[in-house]
């Protein structure tokens, strides 16, 4: 890997990415060995390039929090086992999930999901709650991939 003199991502700090591209791919090892997926097939299935894929699982290229849900999603891992004690990504993915907050849930109902009354006041119940809790009341109806096509598409400002 690049020094931290050579590194060119300057707003991703090089010692964070590093420790998340180690988690992201001891996780992928685990998934590969479990489901016998190639890089290439994943890859395939985010629609990026393989060599991109293993760019982010070596930290040579920092991955956006977007990116780390999509393969999170992928290989059915938590994003907050990825992200946890690393105080670059972890307030990122804190900050990202605390936007879906009153307007946001009921554009959410109206734009994109099916949230229904009852769901829509149980969101809006735990919003103070934290982090975790919001993620995994959010997941027992939707896949994170689908709260990611939300977020990159703008259904969530």
């Amino acid at each position: 890997m690049a020094s931290t003199k050579d590194w060119k991502y300057r707003t991703y700090p090089k010692e964070w990415v590093e420790k998340l591209a180690a988690r992201v791919r001891r996780e992928w090892l685990a998934f590969k060995d479990r489901t016998k997926t190639t890089q290439p097939e994943f890859a395939g299935k985010l629609c990026i390039s393989q060599s991109a894929l293993n760019q982010f699982f070596n930290g040579t290229t920092p991955m956006n929090i977007n990116m780390l849900l999509c393969i999170c999603d992928g290989m059915d891992a938590d994003p907050w086992a990825m992200v946890k004690d690393n105080s670059f990504y972890e307030p990122k993915l804190k900050k990202l999930l605390q936007r879906l907050t009153g307007g946001q849930c009921r554009m959410l109902q109206e734009t994109h999901f099916s949230i229904g009354p009852d769901e829509l006041t149980n969101i809006q119940s735990v919003l103070a709650d934290s982090p975790s809790d919001i993620m995994r009341l959010l997941l027992t109806t939707y896949t994170r991939a689908e709260i990611v096509v939300a977020i990159i598409t703008k259904k969530i400002p």
